[in-house]
């Protein structure tokens, strides 16, 4: 067999050069690539996504909240309902346990274990043999009786339904709370950041008018530059909703801490050029933002995490409509 050829010596040196590097990768620390530093524009970006959230979420346990004390509301109701038909139907009890015994002992009722049923109505009726034995007298008493046994059974069904569905809304208010908490964090974090924003006045306005909605607007702008905090509702911060709240309270008008209640009161302003001052105005589809009309294109209104309550145009949010409360 014939000598193999040897390889060219450049070759044999570009083999060496790779052998070499891969010692050497595997010598060296790997080198990894910092992800670039986000610009400031970026930043801002990330910083409305995580605001938006956060309001969202603040308006859901606004809403939680409203649904949990009308429920605490009914279940004192049901509760109340079910002790008073108790105490009712402890009364009729007693009134057929002593007619059993009485119509035993006077030998009305053949058994005797009508007598010892204990007035309790079904199992009167089970222990009796023949319905003849009945007078009317007895006939009216278990009617009554078996009517408000069925109520008490209702009554603690409705009550315990009420007490399972405060322990789901206790919970996931508690989730709610988590979630926005981890957020507002995230936003904070977004707003250290960027660093310290630029000191600016905070515009005013002189609202113009009579009545309570006029009323309800000044007291609202009386609170520009307190700061933003989501479930406030004053006097020394304000979410949205809560702000609407604080201002129409000092009038006289009671409002729930929730834009999607707040949405529901009142008649409806459907577009821009109906609003008058007082009005109560709503932004985005699902309604999680609301402000307060001041005129001349202007709310004033509680914005978001880092903020304070300010004046700006209504035309920075996407409208969704408004509410008139009160002339």
């Amino acid at each position: 067999m014939g000598r193999k050829p040897e390889a060219p010596l450049s070759h044999i040196l570009l083999r060496l050069a790779g052998a070499l590097a891969a010692v050497a990768g595997m010598l060296m620390p790997s080198v990894v690539l910092a992800a670039p530093k986000p610009t400031p524009k970026e930043l801002k970006a990330q910083l409305a996504r995580l605001n938006e959230q956060a309001e969202k979420l603040t308006e859901q346990y606004n809403g939680r909240r409203v649904e949990l004390a009308a429920a605490k509301r009914e279940s004192r109701r049901l509760n109340t309902e079910a002790a008073r038909i108790e105490q009712r139907y402890a009364q009729v009890r007693e009134a057929t346990r002593a007619l059993a015994n009485t119509s035993y002992m006077n030998g009305s009722l053949a058994s005797p274990s009508l007598a010892m049923a204990g007035g309790d109505p079904r199992a009167v009726l089970s222990a009796a043999s023949l319905t003849a034995q009945f007078s009317q007298q007895w006939g009216m008493q278990l009617k009554d009786a078996l009517r408000l046994q069925d109520q008490v059974e209702q009554a603690r069904e409705r009550a315990n339904a009420h007490k399972k569905q405060l322990g789901n809304l206790v919970s996931d208010l508690a989730g709610k709370k988590q979630r926005i908490e981890k957020l507002i964090e995230e936003v904070k974090a977004k707003i250290e950041q960027l660093g310290p924003p630029p000191v600016a006045d905070l515009p005013t306005v002189s609202v113009e008018g009579q009545g309570k909605a006029a009323e309800a607007a000044r007291w609202a702008v009386s609170q520009v530059g307190k700061p933003y905090v989501w479930g406030a509702a004053g006097p020394n911060s304000f979410d949205c909703s809560g702000l609407m709240l604080w201002a129409y309270s000092k009038v006289g008008i009671n409002l729930p801490h929730y834009t999607g209640a707040q949405w529901q009161l009142g008649t409806r302003v459907p577009s821009m050029d109906q609003l008058q001052v007082g009005d109560i105005v709503f932004f985005y589809s699902d309604l999680h933002h609301n402000g307060m009309y001041v005129g001349d294109g202007m709310m004033v209104h509680a914005p978001q995490t880092g903020d304070v309550v300010k004046i700006v145009s209504i035309k920075t949010r996407p409208f969704m409509g408004g509410v008139r409360l009160v002339s």
